[in-house]
């Protein structure tokens, strides 16, 4: 099993959350092997409704909140702790389960990213009308290649230009 650190750091964090409440906050923090150190994820205003719904945390919601090590990414994570704190909320009731870490898909480089132009002078049709909109684009490899790799997800940037 991996330490919970790495799994913070290229994984994400998610539960299931339901209730009948009005907004409240769901924060999650995490405390290194000191105890002095704590870093944490924050869902403002969070709504919930009666049937469970996903909250997935990445490793972007992560910052650094207090302890002598003064800032930095998480180290030594011991200990998860979970608050729910009044926004408009106050009152109801909210059940948590399914804490679980899951994996993200390695980040594409921008050198092998697909990059789309597209430019128009056709009156009434801009550039984004001459694009799908469910645009599926084949990924490359470094040196311009159909690489045939499966399970690519990451998107490409699309510019637009008048």
């Amino acid at each position: 099993m991996r330490p919970w650190t790495a799994c913070l750091l290229d994984g994400a964090m998610t539960l299931h959350v339901r209730g009948e409440a009005k907004p409240n906050t769901l924060e999650i923090k995490c405390v290194d092997s000191s105890g002095l150190n704590v870093w944490s994820m924050r869902c403002v205003a969070l709504p919930v409704t009666r049937e469970w719904q996903e909250v997935r945390f990445r490793p972007s919601h992560l910052s650094y909140a207090w302890g002598p090590l003064g800032k930095g990414p998480p180290r030594a994570i011991a200990a998860i702790e979970i608050a729910v704190t009044a926004a408009s909320g106050g009152n109801g009731w909210i059940a948590l389960d399914a804490l679980a870490m899951v994996p993200l898909p390695v980040p594409v480089a921008d050198r092998v990213r697909p990059r789309i132009s597209a430019t128009t002078n056709a009156i009434g049709h801009g550039p984004a009308s001459m694009l799908p909109r469910d645009l599926t684009v084949a990924p490359r490899n470094a040196r311009g290649h159909g690489s045939g790799t499966r399970g690519w997800h990451s998107r490409a940037i699309v510019e637009f230009r008048n």
